[in-house]
């Protein structure tokens, strides 16, 4: 969320990650950064409660921000 602010921005840390985060971020390949920053998301007190739905909300994260300036270490490696 700093990023795209271009201003630091303090959040508490979530406790336990939602089930479907973790899938989502499984799958995604996503490090320790994104899925905190992912966790922190709720509307009214909730978060979505699907992998899909988290996909949806990556996704738009990362499409609001110019591609150039789009930096996404991969956790997950490739196979060869």
């Amino acid at each position: 969320m700093s990023e795209l602010m271009g201003r630091s921005v303090l959040v508490d840390q979530a406790e336990e990650l939602p089930q479907a985060l973790i899938e989502f971020a499984e799958d995604e390949g996503l490090g320790e950064r994104d899925k905190a920053m992912l966790a922190q998301i709720n509307f009214r007190g909730k978060q979505p409660e699907r992998p899909e739905d988290w996909a949806f909300i990556w996704h738009a994260i990362r499409r609001s921000i110019p591609e150039s300036e789009r930096k996404r270490p991969s956790a997950k490696k490739k196979p060869r």
